[in-house]
């Protein structure tokens, strides 16, 4: 239970790291979960979700909370397992702070959720990893108003390879069909769309409220770095951020002695977060990536990314458009495009609709997610 007066929970800061995946952002929030003022979870977007049913509600009672604690579980992301700690705590802290509650404090309550072994007595800043805002990170920049963006970067070379790899290894084990068309004309696709969308809004927004920071320089000089950030987002620096690989060794030894089979699986998916930061991952594209693949990408990407700061290095971005291109276009038109476009433009109720005719029934009988960490959402 939070010891925190409610004064501190309302001056805690809000800040959103925003990128696509496999740029460094899971090591990011690593370093700054080593840090006694941040929090700093993954991939769990209830800050936007919840906001259009949520937003305006002063008066807090227990119904409302209640309500509130199914409704976080029903948007998660499924990703909530290695890192939150139970519905009765959430729901338990806020009923505490309940006369005082409005959405961004009950939202700040929550992210200090998070972590459950954590002491979150000094947290005053909170830096939230998403991958999705850049379908409505103008709303989410509206709803939170104070909050900044940290923008990370990655060479989309080395970014479609990193994905690539991924794919074929969960593939070979069987954590994805073995149907997934993912290729390199896909991968380059995303990335450059996710970062059109990202510089579209922030010109939009307010480049104030934007902080870019690349991969690269995230790994080859991490101190750095982590000061450029501290400096944009208002906490102290502390080099403590850069133990981050120790700490993830004890809770991966801590996940394999209790045998807490989500948080081991969570972390072999990150590895790296074992070692020291690196840059053996920087420009692995020229040594690992057939020179076609990486004309493929360069063709889709290269306008950007050298605006972004990105060279050349050989590649070609005349790639003729083959068939495959165009069917994987048609795929990523559907599935990229079109159905986050109408699926973040219908009301919020659509929405909410959707998400209990898809898991609602599951969820109260006690299927919405593993057996065992059902027992942690009552």
């Amino acid at each position: 239970m939070l010891t925190n007066s409610i004064d501190q929970i309302k001056a805690i800061q809000i800040h959103f790291i925003v990128s696509t995946g496999r740029t460094g952002s899971t090591l990011l929030s690593a370093m700054f979960n080593m840090h006694k003022n941040i929090v700093s979870p993954v991939e769990e977007p209830f800050a936007f979700n919840l906001y259009y049913k949520y937003g305006k509600i002063t008066n807090w009672t227990s119904k409302i909370i209640d309500e509130y604690c199914y409704d976080f579980y029903l948007f998660s992301e499924g990703v909530l397992e290695a890192q939150f700690g139970s519905r009765k705590e959430l729901q338990e802290t806020l009923e505490k702070y309940k006369d005082d509650l409005d959405y961004h404090t009950a939202v700040k309550i929550t992210y200090l959720c998070f972590f459950p072994e954590r002491d979150k007595s000094n947290v005053t800043t909170i830096i939230d990893k998403q991958l999705k805002f850049h379908d409505f990170i103008e709303k989410v920049a509206v709803f939170f108003p104070e909050s900044k963006f940290i923008i990370l970067n990655r060479d989309p070379r080395d970014n479609a390879l990193v994905k690539m790899k991924r794919i074929l290894r969960e593939k070979e084990k069987g954590l994805i069909h073995r149907q997934n068309k993912s290729n390199y004309w896909m991968l380059a696709l995303i990335w450059e769309r996710v970062y059109s969308l990202i510089y579209t809004k922030r010109d939009r927004i307010g480049s104030d409220r934007f902080m870019e920071l690349k991969y690269e320089d995230l790994v080859a000089d991490p101190e750095r770095e982590l000061m450029r950030i501290a400096s944009f987002t208002g906490f102290e620096y502390d080099p403590v951020m850069l133990q981050y690989h120790e700490h993830t060794k004890d809770r991966i030894a801590k996940a394999d002695e209790v045998q807490d089979v989500k948080k081991q699986m969570f972390y072999q998916l990150h590895q790296g977060l074992t070692q020291r930061t690196n840059t053996d991952k920087v420009g692995f594209w020229k040594t690992e990536m057939k020179a076609n693949d990486s004309d493929i990408v360069w063709s889709i990407c290269s306008k950007l990314a050298l605006q972004i700061g990105y060279t050349v290095d050989g590649s070609k971005n005349t790639q003729p458009r083959t068939r495959e291109f165009y069917r994987t276009y048609f795929t990523f038109l559907i599935q990229n495009i079109i159905i986050p476009k109408i699926y973040y433009g219908v009301p919020f109720w659509v929405r909410y609709s959707i998400k209990k005719f898809k898991y609602g029934n599951r969820f109260k009988q006690n299927r919405y997610t593993s057996e065992r960490f059902q027992e942690t959402t009552k």
